[in-house]
């Protein structure tokens, strides 16, 4: 059955329309997926241009309403074939998809992204819950395609006219072939595969209806046996297709069509594998020779290997049987908030699974789950709930399910009389569940898990009609199971599950609780997103408030001690629900966790080996560190590691309830010391083979230290604390290059004043020279930075003895240092810089062309200094030099940008920004995406820079830096004017200003970002009419450029000529009107000066191009070309002198 065309319209003596081909009830589908991605726009359904587009979309539409991250969206839609800037890359499909979408569907926060659509708008979604109610309403299909239960199949007509309609309803919503217009990858083929098997169970329904209708309507009977016999022929091999087909053939009046069905199925598959139909297609091919599924007596009138409870034949059965009375299951004390999509999904898994195994930590809501699912089920099938965890033997299993189930050694009839003889319990319970449909629920299974994986595999292996449903921290194994691990809550997103649990309960307890959102995530991230950690959290509500409650969480245990008293012992405080876990733990996995449970982080084996690889005393026999592998095996099975993988291979981490449990029983095992000694020495270990990588493969280094960052900075952390010099000296370096080549300068500037006091009491012996040498040349770079002079001068007299004194530091290193010493003074610089170009080491000529291309562009000589940029790119070819590549292509972005090579420098920006995402640099790369945006609008795009700009808010930053907030503002601004709004791009610009201005005017150094920022606004005041309104900010920069100069020189020339430039510009256009003007003469004079002296042109509102035309219109052609051939031919220092005494002088 492939095609929809091949469904009859109605069927004769159906009610009127409920065979229609198309049934759709409900709001109409905005996104289609089932044949070609399509989305509603003016009222029709139209295609998404582009693969990537169309994958990106699929990936999101698969689950609507949930949050997807970022880089499970990049994998979903590129897989293996990572574009170069994965970010960038996203970005640009999102934009393209909000193009085509209707505004706030495709919604962006924090966490990722989501479809802000309901499952019905979108088809997939609307037929797989079609599915799941047709299973609930109607109960699963057994092997021969008819209701699992009522061997009639759906005994009542109007139930059978009710699911036809919805299973042709939703067959309806294919058009074609789902995953066809996808990009290849894993993404199309979970379409793909998810499609069909969605559509072939909807497609068994609607032949199990048909047959249904067909006992009374034959024109029904012959739909359903032309449908079935269609489906067969398209899956020769399944089984379960020939079964259904034959049914129908056989109720449609054609056995012998159904009898040459089996024979030609019985002789292909003997000649191809050797092999016999199944017992059950066997039976009923035999039930068929004998009549028993004869046209118009009810096809339901043979179930073959169903027991004594079948009817026999002549039974007719419209009514469908009552399931069996259900046992164990408890009803819900309140809603279950969160889990909609994990019990859709374990429905789901049920459909065609025999063993589900819900696996998870404890407190993730295991059994809560199992029970929901549970009491949907129980309406079409018998449903047994078996709690395993009170049990203290694993010989306890068997009696337990047995007693839940209420089967025992004797057949007893009622009167106590013994009817048979006594069988053992796990011999007489596969006998007696062979003839039931049955969902056994066995909860709590982790500390019997072996015993009950047995009896499982035993007891589906006895019945087709048995399905099981287990909870457990640690999964059973069998070749029948599949595994849906139970994740926490997400503290994240809007639409936070966790966050509405808190919220929930709270209000519960307290109603008039003031529960602000962000605490409230606050404290659902702290508790790892527990549901039952949660709970027992807003309970607290009743006496404490949720601030409170966020500062407690440091000592969580005690903090969460009192539970619901109706729920086990164990669930009743956090701490026992994780002591529940470790008391099933060995000896030996008892030690490795708790030594584990140090690590703030995810680790992997190597240094988990290095860590927990030792013995004491209490370990047991078998506690040797060699076994630390099989130990983290274990704990995963636990459920107390998750796996996590990463591109540097499998790490481990470990939920925060855990690790704080573990880290008290660490402390009562007396083994604190210990660890902490060898996670230090493990730390430096890892610094020092970044530190060697580094040399050779700055991504790989970058990689490797970013994935153990956290637990090495609480190692740095520590020694400091505790004035362990050789620790502190010897990470501190690795994790400032980190923090410096991601723009977190703040931290290396934190820790300068501990640092620089613990380097003198390093014993030289105990730190390697390399990592000695670059902590001391990173302290005397940041302390040149920080406010006073004292923490500088002491860095200093530390890096020149280290330069005296210590042997083994690289050329690289010893240049570095030299260049830092003597950076106040230029000449000395110079001849510094021109000596490293020349060295033989790779290294220090990069650090020297890199040094004279800044020194040559606070000069103006720009020719220079592109020079010197473009040379550092030979240095950087290879793809694992990342970081110097970045570095380079920055330089040369903004020495293009600011000589007005818009295009050029646009290129160069979006490259080096691909650079920085490979080191994770987040939000360097959003800065950059900023000045991209603006040499975008420098070149004449608004829409390439709008993409760009929202490209930029997007993803995971620390969105209050000023320096970031202040460009926002510039683009916004740039943009706003290009638009021709003219007062609220201003309005912007001049907001942008007053968050650096704070950053650049109020600091110690001297920062030009503040004066060219204030020269861009400026100049976009003057190029749009408004100079009148610029005059303050104009005295503001020209003060500040007062108090920052000494000695009559310009420490960034291009920098103070774009102030100059805006200056005089302000004067000319405003001549008329302030009485403190110039007069034409001087604002030419000042305005050509800007020009000669290389003005810098970044922003749109400081290109040159302006300021010729504005030059021209008020002073006219000749005047201007005079003004500018004179200020080309003074020397460079007069041009200095004449810039520096206008500015300074006007404050």
């Amino acid at each position: 059955m492939t095609s929809d065309t091949t469904r009859t319209p109605s069927t004769p003596g159906s009610a009127p329309g409920a065979l229609s081909a198309r049934a759709e009830s409900g709001p109409s589908v905005e996104l289609a997926v089932l044949g070609g991605i399509r989305v509603r726009r003016d009222g029709a359904l139209v295609a998404v241009t582009g693969a990537r587009a169309r994958t990106l979309l699929a990936a999101l539409a698969l689950d609507p309403g949930r949050t997807r991250s970022a880089r499970g969206l990049v994998d979903d839609v590129w897989g293996d074939e990572l574009p170069r800037s994965p970010r960038g890359a996203l970005q640009t499909q999102v934009s393209r998809l909000r193009g085509v979408l209707a505004p706030g569907v495709l919604e962006s926060g924090p966490a990722g992204y989501r479809l802000a659509l309901d499952r019905d708008a979108v088809d997939v979604t609307r037929a797989q819950d079609v599915a799941t109610r047709l299973r609930r309403h109607w109960g699963p299909l057994d092997h021969v395609g008819r209701r699992d239960g009522d061997p009639g199949g759906p005994g009542d007509a109007h139930d059978a006219h009710e699911v036809l309609s919805a299973a042709r309803g939703a067959l309806a919503l294919w058009s074609g072939e789902p995953g066809a217009d996808l990009s290849d990858g894993q993404l199309a083929d979970t379409v793909r595969a998810r499609a069909a098997s969605l559509r072939d169970e909807l497609e068994r329904y609607e032949i199990a209806a048909l047959i249904v209708l067909g006992r009374r309507d034959p024109a029904a009977a012959a739909e359903a046996a032309r449908l079935a016999e269609t489906r067969s022929a398209a899956r020769p091999g399944d089984e379960t297709a020939l079964a259904q087909a034959m049914v129908a053939l056989a109720g449609a009046g054609r056995p012998s069509d159904a009898l040459a069905q089996f024979a030609r199925y019985r002789e292909r598959i003997a000649d191809e594998f050797g092999a016999d139909p199944s017992p059950a297609l066997a039976a009923l091919n035999v039930a068929i020779l004998g009549g028993d599924l004869a046209a118009g007596t009810g096809s339901g009138e043979f179930a073959p290997g169903r027991g004594d409870d079948v009817p026999k034949s002549g039974a007719t059965t419209d009514a469908p049987a009552a399931p069996k009375r259900s046992t164990g299951l408890r009803a819900s004390p309140n809603p279950l908030l969160g889990r909609a999509a994990d019990v859709a999904v374990v429905e789901e898994l049920l459909g065609w699974a025999r063993v589900v195994t819900v696996a998870g930590p404890g407190g993730t809501g295991k059994t809560r789950l199992a029970h929901e699912v549970g009491r949907a089920a129980a309406a079409t099938r018998q449903v047994a709930v078996v709690e395993l965890a009170p049990l203290r033997s694993a010989d306890d299993v068997v009696s337990a399910v047995g007693s839940a189930l209420g089967i025992s050694e004797l057949d007893i009839a009622p009167g106590a009389r013994v009817l048979g003889p006594a069988q053992s319990l796990r011999e007489r319970l596969p006998l007696e569940l062979g003839g039931r449909s049955l969902l056994l629920i066995l909860d709590n299974c982790e500390h019997v898990v072996d015993a009950v994986a047995d009896l499982v595999a035993e007891l589906v292996a006895s019945s087709d009609r048995l399905s099981v449903l287990t909870t457990s921290r640690a999964p059973l194994r069998l070749d029948s199971e599949v595994v849906h691990p139970l994740a926490p809550l997400s503290p994240d997103g809007d639409d936070s599950p966790a966050v509405a649990l808190f919220v929930h309960r709270a209000r519960a307890v307290r109603p008039s609780a003031h529960l602000d959102p962000e605490v409230v995530r606050e404290i659902c991230r702290a508790l790892d997103g527990l549901p039952l950690a949660i709970e027992l959290a807003a309970a607290r509500i009743r006496a404490m408030s949720a601030p409170e409650i966020a500062r407690g969480l440091g000592d969580r245990f005690a903090l969460l001690r009192a539970g619901d008293r109706a729920a086990p012992s164990r669930h009743r405080t956090l701490h026992a629900v994780i002591d529940w876990s470790w008391q099933l733990l060995a000896p030996r996995e008892r030690a490795v966790l708790r030594r584990l449970a140090r690590f703030p982080s995810s680790f992997d084996r190597d240094a988990a080996r290095a860590v927990a690889e030792w013995e004491s005393d209490d370990d047991g026999p078998d506690a040797a560190g060699a076994l630390v592998d099989q130990s983290l095996d274990d704990l995963v099975d636990q459920s107390l590691l998750t796996v996590v993988e990463t591109p540097l291979g499998v790490r481990y981490s470990m939920l925060e309830t855990v690790r704080e449990f573990g880290e008290e029983k660490l402390a009562a095992a007396g083994e604190l010391d210990e660890v902490d000694r060898r996670l230090a020495a493990w730390s430096r270990a890892c610094a020092v083979a970044v530190a060697q990588q580094a040399r050779h493969d700055q991504l790989g280094a970058v990689r490797a230290l970013d994935a153990d960052h956290d637990t090495v900075l609480v190692v740095f952390r520590r020694a400091v604390r505790t004035r362990d010099a050789a620790t502190a000296v010897t990470l501190f370096a690795p994790l400032a290059l980190l923090w410096t080549a991601r723009g977190v300068h703040s931290e290396p500037a934190a820790w300068l004043p501990q640092v620089t006091e613990l380097i003198r009491d390093v014993d030289p012996a105990e730190v390697p020279a390399v990592m000695d040498g670059a902590t001391r040349l990173l302290l005397a770079v940041h302390a040149s930075f920080a406010p006073g002079v004292r923490v500088l001068a002491r860095a200093r007299v530390d890096l020149r003895r280290m330069l005296r004194e210590r042997d083994g530091l690289s050329p690289t290193l010893r240049f570095a240092a030299n260049a830092t010493l003597v950076s106040t003074r230029p000449r000395e610089l110079a001849r510094l810089t021109s000596r490293g170009v020349r060295s033989d080491d790779s290294a220090s000529r990069f650090a020297a062309y890199l040094l004279r291309s800044h020194l040559r562009e606070d000069v103006a000589d720009t020719e220079g200094a592109l020079r010197d940029a473009y040379a550092l790119l030979d240095f950087t070819d290879d793809d694992r030099q990342v970081l110097s590549r970045a570095t380079a292509r920055q330089v040369v972005a903004s020495l293009l940008a600011q000589s007005g090579a818009a295009a050029e420098a646009a290129r160069q920006y979006e490259l080096a920004a691909e650079d920085l995402l490979r080191i994770g640099a987040v939000d360097q790369a959003s800065q950059l995406d900023l000045m991209h945006a603006m040499a975008v609008l420098c070149a004449g795009d608004v829409d390439g820079a709008r993409l760009l700009r929202d490209a930029s808010m997007s993803g995971d930053r620390d969105q209050d830096e000023a320096e970031w907030r202040a460009l926002l503002g510039a683009v916004d601004g740039e943009m706003h004017l290009a638009d021709g709004f003219v007062d609220s791009g201003l309005d912007r610009y001049r907001r942008g200003f007053e968050l650096i201005a704070d950053a650049s005017f109020g600091s110690e150094r001297s920062d030009p970002m503040g004066v060219l920022f204030a020269a861009a606004v400026i100049g976009a005041h003057v190029v749009h009419g408004r100079a009148a309104s610029a005059v303050d900010l104009l005295d503001r920069a020209c003060r500040f450029l007062r108090d920052r100069t000494a000695s009559g020189s310009l420490r960034d020339r291009p920098v103070a000529a774009a102030l100059a430039l805006v200056s005089g510009a302000v004067e000319l256009t405003t001549s008329a009107e302030l009485t403190t003007s110039t007069g034409d003469g001087e604002a030419l004079e000042l305005m050509a000066l800007g020009i000669a002296n290389r003005a810098r042109q970044d922003f749109p509102s400081l290109v040159h191009e302006r300021y010729h035309r504005l030059a021209i219109e008020h002073a006219g052609e000749e005047a201007w070309e005079a003004a500018l051939t004179a200020a080309r031919a003074l020397p460079r220092v007069r041009r200095d002198a004449r810039v520096l005494a206008w500015l300074t002088g006007r404050s």
